[in-house]
């Protein structure tokens, strides 16, 4: 027997959360494997604690409602690990749901490539034409995380990579890497702050861990229309920017080819990007999405020198 426990943190997402939970009970689980659910509650204040006990006690599934106080996706992602017995431990954000046959890709990748971790791709669900001002380059915005059509091995070059939102993790691995940095990631609603996951990325292929990127395992990610709006986007650009480099700060992780912090290479695709909007000849000719990709470039280096001027956040490594 296999024993596997999907983590969902949560914040203010009660109705949403219950999607969630209700896609895990449609999901296929072949035999062999015993699947748990953990709920922490990151402080949520609205009807989550009711919703998932309600869900509990009408369910086949086990799904155990945990709260964390400590402020943060990081920190309740902790929470759920540290009260996992399982062998295998999958994450899952409270604003997406599984594709019915998750479960069995997760079993079969098991044990076809003796994977330490999987990852998988995140489809964007959301309704209405979408504007003609979206670009195409910048699909992490909206939660649109593909990968190649066939099951690869994670590496530091490859085009695949590893998150939180969608991915499995062999338990004991947080015993030996540690688990998510809690002074990196969101912590509430108004933060856009990430890296959390960058960084567990990083530590698992600096520790010679053995991940998979598998295609067949696939959930939805609900896209609200607050995010369909250029507001969203810059706010979004800038502090990914920041991100990054409170992140390269905090864990000495830099390339040695920078000048102020930021790669020099970066330095270089931003003069482009500004020439590109400042050039009335070339703006002119461009559509409107190419036009605002140049304009989230921009602000991501903005977030990328403002970064250098936060104060590092303070504490210790989970």
């Amino acid at each position: 027997m296999q024993t596997i426990d999907i983590v969902i943190p949560t914040f203010k997402r009660a109705h949403m959360l219950l999607r969630t939970l209700e896609s895990i009970r449609r999901a296929r689980c072949p035999s062999g494997i015993f699947l748990r659910v953990i709920v922490v509650d990151n402080n949520s204040q609205d009807q989550t604690e009711s919703i998932v006990r309600e869900f509990s006690a009408s369910s086949h599934l086990c799904v155990t409602y945990l709260h964390e106080a400590r402020a943060g996706r990081s920190a309740a992602i902790n929470a759920g690990v540290k009260s996992s017995e399982a062998e295998y431990v999958g994450f899952i954000d409270d604003d997406e749901e599984l594709f019915p046959e998750w479960i069995e890709a997760v079993a079969e990748a098991l044990q076809t490539t003796a994977a330490d971790y999987l990852g998988g791709a995140c489809v964007p669900d959301f309704t209405g034409i979408l504007p003609d001002w979206l670009p195409s380059d910048w699909p992490g915005v909206l939660g649109d995380i593909s990968g190649p059509e066939e099951v690869v091995q994670f590496t530091s070059e490859g085009n695949a990579f590893f998150t939180g939102g969608n991915g499995v993790i062999r338990r004991e691995l947080f015993l030996r890497i540690g688990c998510y940095n809690p002074l990196l990631g969101r912590t509430g609603q108004q933060s856009l702050m990430s890296c959390e996951d960058r960084d567990l990325f990083d530590r698992l292929l600096e520790h010679g861990c053995r991940g998979f990127f598998v295609p067949s395992m696939k959930v939805w990610h609900h896209v609200p229309p607050e995010r369909l709006t250029q507001e969203y986007f810059r706010r979004w650009a800038f502090d990914h920017g920041a991100s990054l480099t409170v992140y390269s700060r905090l864990t000495g992780r830099s390339t040695k080819r920078s000048f102020f912090g930021v790669e020099r290479w970066i330095w270089r695709s931003t003069a482009g990007h500004l020439v590109t909007l400042l050039t009335p000849r070339v703006a002119s000719g461009i559509k409107r999405s190419q036009a605002f990709s140049s304009e989230l470039h921009l602000r991501e280096f903005a977030g990328r020198l403002r970064g250098r001027t936060y104060p590092l956040p303070q504490g210790e490594m989970a």
